[in-house]
Parts: C-alpha cells; sequence; structure tokens
C-alpha cells in the first residue's frame, strides 16, 4: 500500500540504531479479507511513507521477492548486501513488533474496527480520526488516501465562522443540509435510524449550493455524484464510500428513479447487496450502505417513481425527508444581498475558504465528551422534541412514518446543539429548534394537505350550525307528555327539543325547522361533517335522521345534534 499516510498518536517506537536491512517494521495489519501483512518504511524515512507486504515474502527462498518490494519502496539496501540478511533483519524485527497492530484507513468517515475480540469506532474528518474511546496501546492508526487530506485552521477561522453563522442563522434549510452532514458520522453511535436529506425545486434555486457549502465545511471537498448511475452502480459507489454524506445532484426522473429508490432504502436499513462480477469494487467483500445521502431533485421522489411506472412504497418515505424551495429557492433570507444568486455566490466563496473544518471540530468535540453526549442524547432527545414541536404551526394526527422521520431530525437538532455548545457554530439553539419546526411543518401540510382542507370544511360547518342554534335556543324545549307534547310537535314555533340520552345530552331538531334556519348551509356535506366531527346521532337505516320515542304514541324522526357542539 504506497500511499500519503498519518501516523497515530498511539505512536509506534523508532530502533535505537539503524537496521542493518534499512528497513524498520512497524507492526503487522490485516486487509479487507483478513490477510495478515507486514507493515514497514525505510529506516529515517517519514512514517507517512510506510508501505505493506505479504509476509510470505520473509520465508526461505523469497528473499529476492522480497528485495524487489523494498527496491520499489525506495530501499536500496538489498542491492548492496546479502538479501539472506535482510531477510533475517526484517524477521528479528517483525518478532519484536508482532503484537503491534496497524490499522490503515482509507477514506473519512465512521469506521468499525474490529481489534482482538472488540469492535472500535473511529470516526475520520479532514485527516484527523478519533475514537468515542481509548484505542489499545499497542494499536496504531494510519490514515492513507482519501482520509489522510486535510486542511490547515487558519487563525481567521473564527471570525470567518461568525460571519458565516450571522448569515445562516435564519436560514433553515441551509442549516439542515449542514447538520445532515454532521450528523451522517454518528447514526448508528447513538442508535438512531439513518435518514436520507432531498432538496427539492426547480433549477437555479440553491439546492446544489446548499449541497456544496455543507460538503465543503464538513468533508472539505464540493465532490458531488451527478446523477448518471445504474442501481448497482450507485449500491457500490455508496457502500464503497462508508459512513459519511454522500451528495447527489440530479437524483430526479424516471432514469434513475430505481436507483434512488433502492439508495433510500438500503442506507436506511444498512443492507448488503450481491455484487455484480462487472463491479469496480468487485474484488472487494460487499460492504452495507451506511452513507447518508444528501440529494438535490427538481421533482420529489414519488414524483420520479410515478413517472417510472414504479410502486412508491411507504418504507421509502420514512427513510428520506424531503425540503421544498421557499421564497428565495432553498434561501429564507437574502441577508441583505440584492438576489439569490449573490447570496449564493458568498456561500461558493466562503466555504472554499476553511473547507472540512467545521466537521473536525464537532467530531473531535463529540469524541472527547462521548458519555457525556451520550447521556445528554438519552436525557435531552424528549425535551428538543417539545421545543422543536412549538414552532410546528400545524395541528394533524402523525402517523408511524412521520413520527421516524421526526426522530431523525430531533437528533439532527441535538448534534446541532453540540455544535453550538462548542461554539463551532455561532447561532442559537433556537434557530435549529425554529427551523426544524418550520421545515416539519412544511412537510405535514404538504402529505396532509387534503386532510387539512377537510378539517377546515368540517369546522367551518360545524361553525355555522352552531351559530344557527344559538340564535334559536329560545326555541329548542324539554318535551312534555299528553296533548301537551303532541301540540309541541305541530308547533312551528318549536324547532326541536333538549333531551338527555345515555351517552349525552342532544338536541332534537325537526328536519325542516333544520333546513330553515341553515338555509343554504344545509347540504349532504353538512350531515357527514357533523358526522365525521362526532356531533351526529342516527340510527340505523334511517340516513342521517336518528328516531325518537318521545311517548307511547310519538315516535318521531329528528336530526339529532349533540349539544357540545355549543362548546366548540
Amino acid at each position: 500500500m504506497n500511499a500519503s499516510i498519518q501516523i497515530s498518536a498511539n505512536s509506534i517506537e523508532e530502533n535505537i540504531s539503524p537496521p542493518v536491512s534499512g528497513v524498520e517494521v512497524l507492526g503487522t495489519t490485516r486487509d479487507r479479507f483478513g490477510n495478515r501483512l507486514v507493515v514497514a518504511k525505510a529506516y529515517g524515512a517519514n512514517q507517512y511513507e510506510a508501505f505493506t507486504f505479504d509476509p510470505v515474502n520473509l520465508i526461505t527462498g523469497s528473499s529476492r521477492d522480497l528485495a524487489k518490494i523494498l527496491v520499489n519502496n525506495g530501499i536500496n539496501s538489498p542491492i548492496k548486501q546479502n538479501p539472506l540478511v535482510i531477510q533475517k533483519d526484517i524477521v528479528d524485527q517483525l518478532d519484536l513488533k508482532k503484537d503491534k497492530l496497524i490499522v490503515f484507513l482509507e477514506i473519512p468517515g465512521t469506521h468499525q474496527c474490529l481489534i482482538g475480540e472488540e469492535n472500535y469506532t473511529i470516526i475520520v474528518a479532514n485527516g484527523h480520526f478519533c475514537s468515542p474511546r481509548p484505542l489499545p496501546s499497542e494499536v496504531s492508526i494510519i490514515l492513507v488516501g482519501e482520509a489522510n487530506k486535510k486542511h490547515r485552521k487558519k487563525d481567521s477561522y473564527h471570525s470567518f465562522i461568525k460571519e458565516l453563522s450571522e448569515k445562516i442563522a435564519d436560514q433553515p434549510r441551509v442549516i439542515l443540509a449542514i447538520l445532515f452532514a454532521l450528523t451522517s458520522y454518528w447514526w448508528t453511535i447513538f442508535g438512531v435510524p439513518t435518514l436520507a436529506l432531498m432538496l427539492v425545486g426547480k433549477t437555479s434555486t440553491g439546492k446544489s449550493v446548499s449541497q456544496r457549502l455543507a460538503s465543503q465545511l464538513v468533508k472539505g471537498t464540493k465532490k458531488i455524484i451527478s446523477g448518471n448511475f445504474t442501481t448497482i452502480g450507485l449500491h457500490d459507489e455508496l457502500a464503497h464510500q462508508g459512513t459519511q454524506p454522500v451528495f447527489i445532484e440530479d437524483g430526479h426522473g424516471k432514469t434513475v428513479a430505481q436507483a434512488m429508490l433502492s439508495a433510500f432504502m438500503d442506507a436506511g436499513n444498512s443492507a448488503h447487496r450481491v455484487r455484480s462480477k462487472k463491479s469496480q469494487y468487485g474484488n472487494e467483500p460487499t460492504k452495507p450502505v451506511t452513507a447518508t445521502l444528501i440529494v438535490s431533485a427538481e421533482q420529489n421522489i414519488a414524483a420520479s417513481a410515478k413517472e417510472a411506472k414504479l410502486p412508491m412504497q411507504p418504507g421509502v418515505v420514512s427513510r428520506v425527508f424531503e425540503i421544498f424551495s421557499g421564497e428565495f429557492g432553498m434561501f429564507d433570507e437574502l441577508c441583505g444581498f440584492n438576489d439569490g444568486a449573490s447570496l449564493a455566490a458568498y456561500f461558493d466563496k466562503v466555504g472554499a475558504e476553511h473547507p472540512g473544518i467545521l466537521g473536525e471540530l464537532v467530531t473531535q468535540s463529540i469524541c472527547e465528551n462521548f458519555p457525556l453526549y451520550q447521556q445528554k442524547w438519552e436525557d435531552r432527545k424528549s425535551i428538543i422534541a417539545r421545543h422543536i414541536s412549538k414552532h410546528i404551526e400545524i395541528d394533524v394526527n402523525w402517523d408511524g412514518q412521520d413520527q421516524r422521520l421526526f426522530n431523525s431530525l430531533v437528533f439532527c437538532a441535538f448534534i446541532g446543539h453540540i455544535a453550538v455548545k462548542e461554539n463551532h457554530l455561532l447561532i442559537r439553539n433556537m434557530n435549529i429548534n425554529s427551523g426544524i419546526g418550520k421545515i416539519f411543518g412544511e412537510y405535514l401540510s404538504r402529505k396532509y394537505s387534503s386532510s387539512i382542507e377537510l378539517t377546515i370544511e368540517i369546522k367551518s360547518t360545524i361553525t355555522a350550525v352552531r351559530h344557527a342554534l344559538n340564535r334559536n335556543l329560545k326555541k329548542i324545549k324539554k318535551p312534555q307528555r299528553g296533548i301537551k307534547l303532541s301540540l309541541q310537535l305541530k308547533k312551528a314555533s318549536i324547532i326541536g327539543f333538549d333531551v338527555e340520552e345515555k351517552d349525552g345530552r342532544y338536541y332534537l331538531i325537526k328536519p325542516k325547522a333544520l333546513q330553515e334556519i341553515m338555509g343554504d348551509r344545509l347540504n349532504r356535506k353538512t350531515y357527514q361533517h357533523l358526522k365525521q366531527a362526532g356531533f351526529l346521532k342516527v340510527s340505523s337505516s334511517r340516513g342521517h335522521q336518528y328516531q325518537k320515542r318521545l311517548s307511547d304514541e310519538h315516535r318521531v324522526s329528528f336530526v339529532a345534534i349533540s349539544a357540545a357542539i355549543m362548546n366548540e
């Protein structure tokens, strides 16, 4: 493995005197198939130049193969000395370092590493790594390739994050994109179901800008996968990316609908898939998809599924949260800029100035105080949920899908609160809570728009009936007996009766009288709405009427309206 690498804080001891081979053995590691490899470097060289080789090259008869490996890694001593001497020196060093375990990590994100009999969580962000619990002393971590890319925190970072925070404080859509990227490392560690994010809106509304800003701040790169992939190809790429945010643009239309539907389900379930032999990762073991998808699209996933004539499974709905454009696209405020394009240009500029620092700082803060934050999550999640709920300006009954989405959004808010507490984001918790509440309220409004409209209609009907009854309460009497009851039934000045039933008090209104006091407001929907609201009592096979025996001689049909309607 030849790559620029970073060595962990668990230092690997230097030899006191130069080895005769010119090689320094650091320890051993295992490849992705579980095969044991030797980790070494040229003596005196930077530890970033470490490499690995198969220990089979240390057995008798393989000295010349070993010499070639060393030469290929810049060590020329095997040419000048006896290869057998070189081989023996390396074997002797390996015997001393046999308990030293080297773990190579190639990509950023959250890694689960089996060390001995235990699993350890290691998070890599901006070329640094941390672990929620201390690693064994015999273990060293080496970051290679993408995992080792890092950007240094500049002196101007504090003023930068202060200025940026002022711009995003009232931008709930932008805040949520950043929070999803920060949260991507922590879902499974805290036992919260992984949730994908989809930014939906017309072209040039700030979707990709929001993605690039979140990616730059958290990952240090503005890499976004374009929506041109197959189902298997996307799955393999997501599995290869590991546990980190993955940004996809143009995730709409019938050509990618199946791939996106599968990706949302795979990520939400951490699912494996049997790999095609044609896959670019065909030689690697299958991996689950644990990435957090942050997707931009011009239409929501249901519209793409319909266009592709694919069934929209209920499970997909609870595994992706969709944000639609607001007044200024993905921006809720222009923050003093003349238009959305100017604000977008600002976000693109500042995102590239301090790449990856926010992701690194938040990750390190959580790792350093992991037991504390683990307990705080258990203690505060219900409190955070209540704070967010105060900003949801719609009252509907949630289903299980809504609750799952909301629970994951509460966890995003929790990670955001940590960033605020540690001064990595200089906004207020209320900015996060109110923003998520507003966006979740928009989601509920879209989902329940038809039932909300019906609720409004029902409330309007109830108000009209209540007002009509209130104007005519003096004409609703207690039923009397005998001849007096007969007169009450005939009198036009008495529109109904006030009676007590087993299930409560009712106004028994004469059907014709109800038509007179309601006028044009009385129609079939009036009865439907009263029944849906629980204010109408009916007899079987009597339509919307209730048959009441007032005496032995009088069995009469009325419209029975619960007196509780007057309390609404």
